[in-house]
């Protein structure tokens, strides 16, 4: 788990997108620890979102249900607990294809967009009436770091503003939309936390960079201290799953019902 003795940390990780589509196509089993909870779990494989659907697999009420106590000498165990759950089988081998850990910046992320949207339809001679147009996706706007007190040296600070810059999309190519990431951060206990204070959690997209127009530099020129304003957008974008032609034949067909007849022609 990232921990820093200079600050909060966060980690950016980008999202495989064939990940995202197969991850519950196998289960895995898990060993649950003393006092783990479905969230705390979901949390520590780097998958928070996965949390509600891990739970109805096994047939969990609550993701913050503990799944496992100590035992005490002398008292019979209780009832209901978890040795092992199943888990999504993906997640510890594909879950990112790149991440890197940032300390957080001077000042706490600044949601900016997600409200409700209201336009006003305007009536003669009267007062115009308001009318719900929905939500923008939430929109936050995260200040960072990068230190080589942190990453270890300027040259890895370099790879991880580049790291950052492919998230948002600027490549050689620039050809369909950058990757979707998730950034997490992690209290005192190394478990994973939502950056946000929303109800669930969130992928997102990079839509913006501003940089610190000063960097602390070292003699061969590479940024060692660079601030920056990471511009995350809510990624509400619909999944599209393509099946094959030798996939679709394995599906049992529909039958056509038998119990009624036909109506005369």
């Amino acid at each position: 788990m990232p921990v820093s003795p200079y600050g909060q940390l966060l980690t950016f990780a980008t999202l495989t997108e064939t990940r995202q589509q197969d991850r519950f196509r196998q289960w895995v089993w898990y060993n649950v620890k003393v006092g783990d909870t479905v969230r705390k779990i979901a949390a520590r494989l780097k998958t928070p979102e996965d949390a509600k659907r891990i739970a109805e697999e096994n047939g969990i009420k609550s993701v913050k249900l503990p799944l496992r106590y100590k035992k005490i000498k002398g008292k019979k165990p209780r009832k209901g607990q978890f040795l092992r759950i199943k888990v999504p089988g993906t997640i510890k081998s594909t879950s990112v294809s790149g991440s890197f850990d940032v300390l957080a910046g001077d000042t706490a992320p600044v949601i900016i967009g997600g409200y409700g949207k209201f336009s006003v339809v305007d009536r003669p001679d009267r007062v115009g009436m308001t009318a719900f147009n929905g939500y923008d996706p939430i929109t936050v706007e995260v200040p960072v770091r990068f230190a080589a007190i942190v990453s270890g040296s300027s040259q890895r600070v370099e790879a991880d503003i580049a790291l950052l810059e492919v998230m948002a999309g600027l490549t050689i190519r620039r050809v369909g939309p950058p990757p979707p990431i998730s950034v997490l951060a992690y209290n005192a206990s190394g478990i994973a936390v939502p950056l946000l204070p929303v109800n669930r959690w969130v992928r997102w997209r990079v839509s913006g960079l501003v940089w610190d127009s000063e960097p602390l530099r070292d003699r061969s020129a590479r940024r060692t201290t660079q601030l920056a304003t990471v511009t995350l957008q809510e990624d509400t974008t619909v999944p599209f799953a393509t099946r094959s032609v030798t996939a679709r034949a394995k599906r049992p067909s529909k039958k056509p019902s038998t119990g009624g007849t036909l109506a005369p022609r």
